[in-house]
């Protein structure tokens, strides 16, 4: 049966392991052990209890495993020696419930890192977490851009509070994410916001292609000053594009959202008619109903091609003192009567030239 670890009580304490068979840190199992510099937690430890490391100020890292699920009030309070956090399961620490901004250890490391030596500057919340807990990156000052994927839906108050240099966030729901308060990105020193670091002002939001106008409205998103909208966050493509080309004559790009089809009518002018359609190189002419192309689903930038033939099907017959005859059948030009000519140029009613030919 396993049990709680608490009531450690002397300075003397530098080192110490826990074995497997703790599930959980008590309240001010720790507190005041100055000399404590080192502690193993294992995988079994799922609470740390408030006050827990309270004052061991000769703290200076410290690894959270993913088992750990609730620390409580004040767990690190006093801990300034900490320099460093060890995190290796990200979606587990997005889940943890902290008492408050004293129960994070990044309250003093201003860090989190992956490892013993790679600091997490670039933070990637995997897909699959649905909700970013109350103060879970608070203080991360080292922090340059977050990725937050389409499956949250919730983040917390203070969850990135005083991560000042954020520069770019990515935000990957079409739908505004929940934020539990308008803290959840401010800086913040004394209780005053500091302009000079408001991520607000200066970080740019990037949201999905079609979804800046709610984010705009939304509680909390609407105080970013800058909200760009991303054909594709973190490998999901939402739009991408479709240019219709007629063939030697530039281009259109249309903007279609991704791994969707798409239709489209290719009409002609008068006295033209469609000779080719090519999608991404393939002819789909055989492919036209009615005028109309359907696309397979579109999942990266696309190209419609389209060629024309003047139609000689309106070329009406008509006779010259030498017998010339000209006229035109399903397509066909049929010329008769005519003696050894060197050119022969044919227009259509309209007065448009169809075709020239040198014969002889």
């Amino acid at each position: 049966m396993k049990s709680s670890i608490s009531n450690i009580f002397g300075e003397q304490v530098k080192k110490y392991v826990l074995g497997d068979c703790i599930s959980g840190i008590g309240d001010d199992a720790f507190r005041g052990c100055k000399s404590l510099t080192s502690i193993s937690i294992p995988n079994s430890v799922t609470s740390i209890g408030a006050a827990a490391f309270c004052s061991c100020s000769g703290l200076s890292s410290i690894s959270i495993p993913e088992s750990v699920v609730v620390i409580g009030e004040s767990a690190f309070s006093g801990c300034y020696g900490l320099k460093k956090v060890i995190v290796n399961d990200i979606a587990g620490w997005c889940g943890i419930e902290f008492g408050d901004y004293l129960s994070n250890p990044t309250f003093y490391t201003r860090n989190i890192f992956s490892d013993e030596n790679t600091i997490i500057t670039n933070l990637v919340v995997p897909e699959g977490v649905t909700s970013i807990g109350a103060y879970a990156f608070q203080d991360c000052s080292s922090l340059k851009s977050i990725i937050i994927p389409e499956s949250v839906s919730n983040i917390g108050a203070y969850a990135f509070q005083n991560c000042e240099r954020l520069a770019d966030i990515y935000v990957a729901s079409s739908e505004p994410v929940d934020c539990d308060g308008i803290n959840t990105f401010e800086s913040i020193n004394g209780g005053i916001v500091r302009d000079k670091y408001d991520v607000y002002n200066y970080a740019v939001l990037h949201v999905p292609m079609g979804s800046k106008e709610n984010y705009a409205a939304a509680y909390e998103w609407r105080y970013f000053s800058k909200i760009k909208e991303d054909m594709e966050i973190n490998g999901k493509v939402f739009y991408t594009t479709l240019s219709v080309n007629q063939a030697g004559e530039g281009y259109v790009k249309h903007y279609v959202k991704a791994d969707e089809p798409y239709t489209i009518f290719i009409g002609s002018d008068e006295g033209l008619r469609i000779n080719t359609v090519m999608f991404n190189g393939d002819d789909v002419t055989d492919k036209l109903v009615d005028g109309y192309y359907t696309t397979p689903n579109i999942t990266h930038p696309s190209k419609i091609s389209i060629s024309f033939e003047q139609t000689i099907d309106d070329v009406k017959g008509f006779a010259m003192e030498n017998n010339l005859h000209v006229y035109g059948n399903d397509g066909s030009l049929f010329v008769s009567g005519i003696t050894n000519p060197q050119r022969l140029s044919v227009y259509s009613l309209n007065g448009a030239l169809i075709e020239t030919q040198e014969l002889g």
